[in-house]
């Protein structure tokens, strides 16, 4: 009975210890220090992801962040032994999104709108970081003369230090995320999507 007793304890206290969940794994980040000279700075275990996989920056570290006048800056983003890399823009707020890696940083901001990829779609947000475009494409380019090319099924073309995008299944959508050409263009059918700006200024 006393064996049977003990057993019974090693075995709840391994249930215990089995279900605590494992702490979330610290990250490190690149991003431009005022206690550095505004300079492009590396620090270990500076935050946490969270479940949706955006930062959440430790009080110490958001102190010592030099924001731009839009009062956003872009964060680079390292995981556990560098298995994650991504890039992640910051409001004074403590807002975060996760844009696209354009020009090796957070994609630049075009008409008051960047780019993300949200579970393999394509969306636009503001200076806000608020989400206001959310389209089914997988890529787009950024808005001009408030239309922007969205395209499907595409293509990735490694050339040397950059990476290209091609598609036969291009329209435009406006700033609304209405479609206004349909996607039966080729990516390069520059002449196309011209021609529809100038028509609809």
């Amino acid at each position: 009975m006393k064996k049977l007793f003990m057993l019974w304890i090693i075995l709840f206290n391994c249930h215990i210890f089995a279900s605590e969940p494992a702490p979330e794994p610290l990250i490190s980040c690149v991003y431009s220090d005022k206690t550095e000279g505004n300079t492009m700075t590396p620090h270990e275990d500076c935050g946490k992801l969270n479940s949706d996989g955006l930062l959440e920056l430790s009080k110490e570290h958001m102190k010592r962040i030099a924001f731009d006048d839009d009062k956003l800056t872009c964060i680079y983003v390292h995981g556990a032994q560098k298995r994650l890399q991504q890039v992640q823009y910051l409001h004074t707020s403590g807002k975060t999104v996760r844009p696209l890696f354009f020009d090796n940083g957070c994609d630049y901001f075009r008409e008051g709108l960047a780019r993300m990829i949200q579970n393999d779609q394509l969306g636009y947000f503001n200076k806000q970081l608020e989400i206001v475009i959310q389209t089914n494409f997988e890529f787009g380019l950024p808005f001009s003369n408030g239309y922007a090319i969205v395209c499907h099924d595409i293509k990735e073309h490694d050339e040397m230090e950059h990476i290209t995008y091609t598609s036969e299944k291009c329209g435009m959508i406006n700033r609304d995320g209405n479609i206004v050409l349909q996607p039966i263009y080729r990516s390069d059918d520059w002449k196309v999507f011209d021609n529809f700006r100038e028509k609809n200024q």
